[in-house]
């Protein structure tokens, strides 16, 4: 909540014991005091991706505000969107969805063509608090927005040739 170091030993504490690997992606209540200097040290770069099983991921920092900027670093997602062949499904993960207050209008439009450019499969986002799945209106790749600790659910991707199934488990 609010970026000091002993929030992230406390999350990193919690979270060690897992049994499955675990990619975090910055949020923007962790760029507050020097949250994102002790991110970077313990979890890693803030915009990186990576393949796995003929999937392309995509972790970009689209934290505006917070940062007291007015872009993310749109032509670095561009780029780092860009696959070949060998590549089914290509997934983004950002904190803020591009519809949410911190996006400008003009924002949220580059995002969208980006995404529908790259041919982006589901582009997955936190930060409202409420559980999405499903098109907006005016953009055509699917978006997945996780809920919160208080939905008491994991959200799981079946990811198969031609599509990805997103199912809820509570607990």
């Amino acid at each position: 909540m609010s970026g000091i170091h002993r929030e992230f030993v406390w999350f990193n504490d919690i979270t060690s014991s897992l049994r499955h690997p675990m990619t975090t992606i910055i949020g923007n209540h962790d760029f507050l005091s020097n949250g994102s200097l002790v991110f970077e040290n313990m979890f890693g770069p803030l915009n990186f991706s990576f393949d796995y099983n003929n999937c392309h991921f995509v972790f970009f920092d689209d934290i505006i505000l917070e940062k007291n900027m007015e872009d993310p670093d749109f032509e670095w997602l561009h780029r780092a969107l860009e696959t070949d062949e060998t590549i089914t499904h290509v997934f983004l993960i950002s904190h803020i969805p591009p519809w949410s207050d911190p996006f400008s209008i003009g924002n949220r439009y580059l995002f969208y063509k980006i995404l529908e450019d790259q041919k982006v499969t589901l582009s997955i986002h936190g930060h409202t608090h409420s559980f999405f799945n499903g098109n907006r209106a005016d953009c055509e790749v699917p978006f997945l927005v996780s809920g919160d600790a208080t939905d008491r659910e994991i959200i799981i991707l079946e990811v198969q040739q031609d599509t990805v199934l997103v199912n809820r488990k509570s607990f």
